[in-house]
């Protein structure tokens, strides 16, 4: 767990204790001496956490060594840049990195309009692999989903960093571009 990774948990309110146990954990591995790590690394050891207290000793640490946390765009976009590393490094899998990354776009619209990606390739997803038919990613076939998420996951953290129009992505508002129609998948 990095802590780009905490930081867009906590935006999107999808943040665990165990989250922050386990990256203290990988701090003392790391050679932190500190003792707010040490003391939030050994709660990792409880059954039940207790969220407060993590809490506490993770702002303890946090507060001690200067570190704030960033405007909540720059938070999704960091941990939507390393979820992206984490699929293309094979870290996590393909689809477990495109369930991630689609929960930005329902809790993040103001921030940027680039997620619709992810939600929208999930949905696909779920319909390939219930033989029905696509919507818009029609280049999706069996034999290369896994790849075809690996190279959205290589191009995404590009078009996160380029300047998207708030209405990116939406057709019915640009002139003369016709909208997609739902088509049964050939074979």
């Amino acid at each position: 767990m990095e802590l780009d990774e905490i930081w867009g948990c906590r935006v999107l309110g999808t943040d665990k204790p165990r989250f922050y146990t386990d990256w203290a954990e990988q701090q003392l591995a790391n050679g932190s001496e500190s003792e707010a790590i040490l003391i939030l690394a050994s709660l990792g050891l409880d059954q039940q956490l207790d969220r407060q207290e993590v809490e506490f000793y993770f702002q303890r640490y946090i507060e001690n060594i200067g570190i704030t946390s960033s405007s909540p765009a720059i938070s999704l976009t960091n941990y939507a840049k390393v979820l992206c590393h984490k699929i293309i490094s094979s870290t996590i899998s393909p689809e477990e990195g495109v369930h991630l990354l689609s929960e930005f776009n329902g809790k993040t619209e103001e921030h940027s309009p680039a997620y619709i990606i992810w939600s929208d390739l999930e949905e696909e997803l779920t319909r390939f692999e219930m033989g029905e038919g696509y919507y818009c990613w029609y280049a999706i076939t069996a034999e290369n989903k896994n790849s075809y998420i690996i190279d959205t996951a290589k191009q995404f953290p590009i078009l996160l960093e380029s300047k998207l129009p708030d209405n990116f992505l939406i057709c019915l508002i640009v002139p003369n571009v016709p909208v997609p129609e739902y088509r049964r998948k050939s074979g």
